[in-house]
């Protein structure tokens, strides 16, 4: 039997409540999923993270002496770990991919009440590691470009009135506070545009996870396909989950960041700072990037069930949950 019951029609609060359940009745699963993905994660960024150690070593103590040694060969260093960094992002965020495909099947198949294993699941899914890698950057390419085409919309609208008001020589404080919420106005009609793109194209990696020979650029217009008409409720989702999980990452940087601003009064003064303190603040912001890594165990199976309640929902009330929904 399933541990979770068949949802209501989708609203914030059934989809949030059901993606809770299923991570509590899954948890050891699904965190175990999520730390092999978040190793593949953290690999890439290592020989970026030696190179920066080695730099800013080299660095300071060439300061410190005095010397006016070239550095070329800490430079060309730099320049060798760009490519050995762009190949293993590659390979591994497809290996991320494939490990969060992994979560929401499984949760998927919960919820139709045919459970399975963890390596039948992953079976089925290491297969189309690239499609989820082609799917996912495709996404990306098209959510880049809307966020550039509107932000810049949204630059010209704002510009505008700004440039009338500068211009009159008896704008007042009305005035003022009119522009003020006129921009306010675009800049929230340009978040909520986006929101709502990143609504019809919130799922890709579902229907190359669950329906059969559904390729990347496929699996693309499915997920445009299955949430018309539904972006609203996916984008209050989407804000609603992004709200719990986006300020504990923004937690995580806070001690770097004071570090920062701590230290930026002796760079104005163009003093140089003290070996210490540098890499006080790349300790800082090292221990930052550790936490973002650790609670994204905890995160990525709270998006992925959420992503799979998403799927389920559409699917049962577009095509009915009669239909044999995968191939066995």
């Amino acid at each position: 039997m399933s541990s979770t019951q068949p949802i209501r029609p989708l609203s914030v609060g059934n989809v949030v409540s059901a993606s809770i359940r299923l991570f509590r009745s899954h948890m050891g699963q699904f965190l175990g999923i999520a730390l092999k993905a978040v190793g593949w994660m953290a690999l890439p960024w290592i020989p970026i993270l030696l190179a920066v150690v080695v730099f800013a070593t080299a660095m300071a103590t060439l300061s410190s002496a005095g010397s006016s040694s070239n550095p070329g060969g800490l430079i060309a260093f730099g320049v060798l770990m760009i490519p050995v960094f762009l190949v293993l992002l590659i390979f591994c965020s497809a290996k991320v991919l494939t490990n969060e495909a992994l979560i929401s099947r499984l949760a998927f198949q919960d919820l139709i009440s045919q459970p399975e294993s963890t390596a039948v699941a992953w079976q089925q899914v290491r297969k189309r590691t690239w499609h989820f890698w082609f799917a996912r950057l495709m996404v990306g390419l098209i959510l880049g470009a809307v966020s550039f085409a509107f932000s810049l919309l949204q630059n010209i609208l704002t510009a505008i009135p700004q440039a009338l008001v500068g211009s009159s020589s008896r704008s007042g404080s009305a005035a003022a506070m009119l522009v003020g919420l006129i921009v306010l106005v675009v800049l929230l009609a340009n978040y909520a545009v986006q929101l709502w793109f990143q609504a019809r194209f919130f799922i890709p990696e579902l229907p190359i996870a669950l329906e059969e020979n559904v390729t990347g650029d496929q699996s693309i217009v499915r997920s445009w396909e299955l949430s018309k008409g539904n972006a609203v409720r996916i984008s209050l989702v989407i804000l609603v989950a992004g709200l719990i999980t986006v300020p504990l990452f923004l937690l995580a940087f806070v001690p770097g960041i004071v570090s920062l601003i701590a230290l930026a009064p002796t760079m104005r003064a163009g003093v140089s700072p003290e070996t210490t303190a540098v890499f006080t603040i790349m300790g800082l912001f090292g221990l930052g990037f550790v936490l973002v890594l650790g609670l994204s165990i905890f995160t990525m199976p709270f998006w992925q069930t959420i992503k799979a309640v998403i799927y389920y929902d559409l699917r049962s009330r577009r095509e009915g949950m009669g239909l044999e929904l995968r191939e066995r």
